[in-house]
């Protein structure tokens, strides 16, 4: 099997650049403007899709799909290192890198390669359950994409040596960069070492220590937790499969309500995204949380909640190890969706190292736009990367 093949390639000027980030992404307004206004107006960006061979939770070789933003300035490369960027998790086939781009694309502008991988099952990849709250495989897919387009870099004849990685990520994508930066400092072998040279990674508004986010989303009725676990005990039911009793479905942790409204069906078929499935469950069966699950799966007596929550213990990221490499994590501490808990389980482990710098963002939920603080704190967190400031 190939380690990569090119799909499609394209150019954009500066402007036609400017004009489909300020399009997809108003949150990094005004700062993508007064980005784009201090560069050299013959800076082009040159979008190149391609596959990349990873492996599965099996170790069996699989081709997945990732997008990479290549910086040009007068036709020459010009990038001094290569930013990853974790995606958040979506739902919608549409809103995958490789066929629309991200908030995180707009990283390309600091003169550097960008590199978006799609998650497993979305995009070109292959059609697996998405490895939601996986560490392991979801770091094993991103290394493998890093490391294949710094393959396709030299092949290319842009560099002669690796560049290095800034690696970085919002929401579920922050669970995924940290996950990364933990397989590169405990587990990756010298080659990857090699073609993957860590630097520092940016994390924000990720689920790290998903059993406590688990216990609290359970706990607590909000609709957006809801929709989200529905699509994490999916990916648990297949990725952690041991820990469930045989001929167990996702029909056993959900109400006949619930089951009418084939959630699972909709994901798996990636006919809607975050936004719409979160808004599908809360108009049909309103925000509590015994509307969508069946006892036994929020209750912490319950059988179901018992296999959740020891999949989610064999995910936490902060256990067994300390980051050498510097982390900057950011959290809104009002956000609705990933509870201010998770980032405050990272600061009573790490809190005291030099090489972990956290930022608990305390604006009040009446001073963000719609009250929407996780979508208003990705804007935040991106902007404040963009104008290469992340410490405030």
């Amino acid at each position: 099997m190939e380690e990569y093949s090119i799909i499609n390639t394209r150019d954009y000027t500066l402007q036609e650049f400017r004009d489909i980030t300020n399009a997809k992404h108003p949150r990094l307004q005004p700062t993508l403007d007064e980005k784009v206004d201090l560069l050299p107006h013959d800076i082009t960006i040159s979008e190149l899709v391609y596959h990349y061979q990873s492996s599965d939770e099996n170790g069996k070789p699989i081709m997945l799909s990732s997008l990479m933003l290549i910086p040009k300035q007068g036709g020459a490369f010009t990038a001094e290192r290569l930013w990853l960027e974790n995606r958040a998790t979506q739902s919608a086939d549409k809103n995958v890198p490789t066929h629309n781009w991200n908030i995180g694309e707009v990283h390309v502008l600091n003169n550097q390669v960008l590199v978006s991988p799609d998650l497993m099952s979305f995009g070109a990849s292959i059609h697996k359950p998405i490895c939601y709250c996986h560490a392991g495989l979801a770091a094993r897919n991103s290394v493998d994409a890093v490391i294949a387009a710094q393959h396709i870099l030299r092949d290319l004849g842009y560099v002669n040596q690796p560049l290095s990685v800034y690696n970085s990520g919002h929401s579920q994508g922050g669970f995924d960069a940290l996950s990364v930066h933990r397989y590169m400092e405990t587990e990756a072998t010298e080659d990857e070492k090699v073609f993957f040279p860590l630097e520092h990674s940016f994390c924000a508004d990720g689920p790290y220590t998903p059993d406590i986010q688990t216990q609290i989303v359970l706990s607590r009725e909000k609709y957006l937790y809801g929709a989200y676990m529905v699509m994490n005990a999916m990916s648990h039911l297949h990725y952690h499969s041991d820990y469930f009793e045989p001929g167990i479905t996702i029909d056993d942790f959900l109400t006949d309500a619930a089951k009418e409204l084939q959630i699972a069906s909709l994901i798996e078929k990636k006919e809607v995204g975050n936004k719409e499935l979160v808004k599908y469950v809360m108009e049909s069966l309103g925000t509590r949380t015994s509307n969508l699950f069946v006892p036994d799966a929020y209750l912490p007596d319950g059988k179901l909640y018992d296999m959740v929550m020891r999949c989610s213990k064999a995910d936490r990221l902060i256990d067994g190890w300390m980051p050498s490499k510097p982390i900057y994590f950011y959290h809104a501490h009002y956000d609705e969706c990933v509870v201010v808990e998770c980032l405050q389980a990272v600061k009573m482990v790490w809190g005291h190292l030099p090489n972990v710098m956290i930022d608990d963002d305390l604006t009040p939920i009446e001073n963000i736009p719609n009250k929407m603080v996780h979508a208003y704190s990705g804007g935040v967190f991106h902007r404040r990367l963009l104008e290469q400031r992340p410490i405030m």
